[in-house]
């Protein structure tokens, strides 16, 4: 019952349908809480799940917080300070905090994950690779860091290894390489790697696949700050239209995407974002790769 409340939850988000997705979590939750009276990973799981949908409200932020809390008390509870789990509700809870202006303390933990990961794993697991990218994003938060790039690379040169150089992963791994380097004022090279990734997505998925449109957004804010204006207005154009195609415009992805109009817009100087976007919310947050 629980499993299918989480599967719901995804189902209905996807729709874009936010309080749906929520109503069904917090049944999850409720359910989860009645069949396991003491600690339990699938109490844990719904509890980080439904932690990361309320992030996404400011007003519930708070609420978020503490079930971020929650679950890496009740993870430790279950599986103990050493295991994987334990290290992905600490991941999971270090970008929560990063994300809301505690870069320093979030960024501890997700470096302590990353080690337990290292430990429990070995250095050449997926798992670990997801951790070094989450940290690369932290480390370069305020602008181009040399390590950021060589966690980039290392995480990269897993994926190669593990799922080979046609995989949607490596592809998205070749996105975040490419926004560091462009960090770090390399923008023909960032340019070449998006368009590699928006490759081997449309490979895999289709030039209209969701995914492959949240690639194609990408490139598209490289080529706003390169001044290719009309360019990164036809890619964003396109990419709205395919993510419209199975969502709604409050899902997050959406929203990233017409902060990204926005922007194009505003250096551009000319259109209105508001004819793409009749709702154009800001967000710092990158669109899921």
């Amino acid at each position: 019952m629980v499993r299918d409340l989480e599967r719901l939850s995804s189902i209905v988000w996807r729709r874009g349908d936010d309080a749906g997705a929520e109503r069904a979590l917090r049944e999850a939750l409720a359910t989860a809480r009645r069949a396991f009276p003491g600690p339990h990973g699938e109490r844990a799981f719904v509890l980080l799940r439904l932690a990361d949908k309320l992030d996404h409200r400011p007003a519930a932020r708070a609420e978020a917080e503490s079930l971020y809390y929650a679950a890496l008390a009740e993870t430790r509870a279950v599986y103990g300070d050493e295991h994987p789990e334990t290290a992905g509700a600490m991941k999971q809870l270090g970008e929560m905090l990063a994300r809301h202006g505690r870069a320093a303390e979030g960024e501890r933990l997700v470096r302590r994950a990353l080690a337990l990961e290292r430990r429990a794993w070995g250095p050449a697991q997926t798992e670990v690779a997801v951790t070094m990218i989450s940290l690369a994003q932290l480390v370069g938060r305020d602008g181009y860091s040399a390590e950021a790039e060589r966690l980039t690379r290392e995480a990269l040169a897993i994926y190669a290894a593990s799922l080979g150089t046609h995989h949607s992963a490596y592809a998205g791994a070749l996105g975040y390489l490419a926004d560091v380097i462009a960090q770090r004022g390399a923008l023909d090279s960032a340019e070449a790697l998006y368009r590699q990734a928006i490759a081997i997505r449309t490979a895999s998925f289709g030039a209209r696949g969701g995914i492959t449109a949240l690639s194609s957004a990408q490139l598209a804010s490289l080529l706003t700050r390169r001044g290719r204006f009309a360019e990164a207005d036809s890619l964003y154009r396109a990419a709205l239209s395919v993510l419209r195609s199975y969502t709604a415009d409050t899902h997050p992805d959406v929203r990233r995407v017409c902060a990204g109009v926005a922007a194009l817009h505003r250096a551009w100087g000319k259109g209105d974002p508001a004819a793409l976007c009749p709702r154009v919310t800001q967000s710092a947050e990158p669109a899921e790769r």
